[in-house]
Formats: structure tokens, sequence, C-alpha cells
């Protein structure tokens, strides 16, 4: 095991350079996104899918905290990946009391990239933007969707959070894409079950020169508790990981990236 991990090392050094180097160059800009003036004509429909594994608390949390939002045109996807049968009966119960508009029982755990990519099927027609929500985040500021909505760019991806190591990228816990460009793009690859489906779709785009944006102060707004409902070594060599070099070259045009600031 060591001796494999030594050998990928050669690999690793470009991507962890190149990633310090993208980082340092957005820790430059200075972009700001105001909460208070949200350029809003319209509602569009958004389809909120949210995949849940146990991890009951936090699912609660989640669901309770949604109905702060002052954006009312969205609706509630739930796809269970075979949680125990307190928690499902929890979520047949919000599916009987109009709380989530759809629910979907797998009957195994389909991880990350699977079960959001059922979500994403089961999405209303006239749905325009898709979001991947974490069960374990928690809705604080009532403005968190207009915001998302107001700052999506066209064709393109907004999420609040971003993972910079080993390239600044959106995170996957929160994450806001145009309807039409998940559905070209295939959704999430589900090669990668757990860990990688975002960074690639994301790179993908980047790649077509398509602008992606992340929120990386959103703590005023929604919380994320963090990887409460995976199981431990989920990061372990049990799930297919991304080789170094092609995730060098996923990323290697960079400049329609942009990181936010909100006040």
């Amino acid at each position: 095991m060591i001796f494999t991990f030594i050998k990928k090392i050669p690999f690793k050094i470009p991507l962890y350079l190149y990633g310090i180097y993208q980082r340092e160059k957005l820790k430059r800009t200075k972009n700001y996104i105001s909460s208070e003036r949200l350029n809003l004509k319209n509602e569009p429909y958004v389809s909120i899918v949210i995949l849940t594994y146990n991890a009951l608390d936090y699912i609660k949390k989640c669901i309770n905290s949604l109905s702060k939002t002052d954006y009312k045109n969205f609706e509630i996807i739930i796809v269970d990946n075979a949680s125990g049968e307190n928690t499902r009966k929890y979520l047949k119960d919000l599916k009987a009391k109009g709380i989530v508009d759809k629910l979907h029982l797998s009957r195994k755990n389909n991880y990350f990239a699977k079960g959001n990519n059922i979500g994403a099927s089961l999405c209303s027609k006239k749905s325009e933007y898709i979001l991947l929500l974490n069960s374990d985040t928690e809705i604080i500021d009532p403005k968190w969707l207009k915001i998302l909505v107001s700052n999506v760019p066209p064709k393109g991806i907004i999420s609040f959070g971003w993972a910079d190591l080993p390239i600044p990228r959106p995170d996957g816990w929160c994450f806001f894409i145009n309807r039409k460009t998940y559905s070209e793009e295939s959704g999430l690859n589900e090669y990668y079950q757990m860990n990688w489906g975002i960074t690639e779709l994301t790179g993908k785009l980047l790649n077509k020169k398509i602008t992606v944006r992340s929120i990386i102060n959103p703590g005023k707004f929604i919380i994320h508790y963090g990887k409460r409902s995976y199981t431990k070594g989920i990061f372990s060599n049990k799930f297919n990981q991304i080789d170094p070099l092609y995730f060098l070259k996923l990323y290697r045009k960079y400049d329609t990236y942009q990181v936010f600031k909100i006040n």
C-alpha cells in the first residue's frame, strides 16, 4: 500500500502546484455579492434534491429549516439510500403530509452520484434548475435560495462553499446547476460513487468555458455540518478515485471559475 502511494506522488505534485497557483490567484480577486440587492424578476422553478442515509437528527434539522425559505417556487425530492426503519418512517410521514413532494426509497445504498442522478430524474418537467443539497445542512437566512437563483450564470453552476484542495472548485453540499446543462452532461458520473462526480462535472463545464461560481463565506445563510450521513472509511479505496493527471487535464481551462464573498 505504501509503495503504491509513493508511486503516485510524482503525478500528484503537478496537480498540487497548479492548485496552489490558482488558489493564490483567486484570493487576490475581490468579487462580492450583495444579499440585499437581488436581481430577481421572477422565480424560476427549482428542484431541490436531498440524498439521505440515516443521521435522522440532521435530516430533521435540514427539512425543518427549509420552511424558512422565502422563495416559493420549488419542489423537494428526497432519495433515501436504504436508511434504517426510523428514518424511512419519518420520510414517509413527510411525504404523507405534503412537506416532501417526491420520495424515492432505494433498496440499497446507491451512494452520492447515482443517488443524486435518481433524484434529478424525478424533477418536474417545469424545473429550470437542480439543487443538490446535503441532508446535513441547515438553512439560516430565508434569502439563501434567492441568492443562488439571482447569481447563477447562464448554463452554469453556483455553489455555497468550495473545496480548495488540491485545486479550488465548487463543493458538492449545496450545488446549484442549470437543469438542461445537468441533463446534457448526463448528470454525475456514477463511476465515482462518492467523491469525484461533482469535480468531474465542473471540470467538463470549465473546459467548455461555461461560468462556474462559488460563494466562499456561506455561514450567515446556510450551515454544512459535514459528512454526518457518511459511513466510516468513506474516503478509503473502497470507492473509485480520480486519476491526478485526468484531474489536471479537466482543470487546465480555468478562466471561467469565479469565487465570491457575500455581504
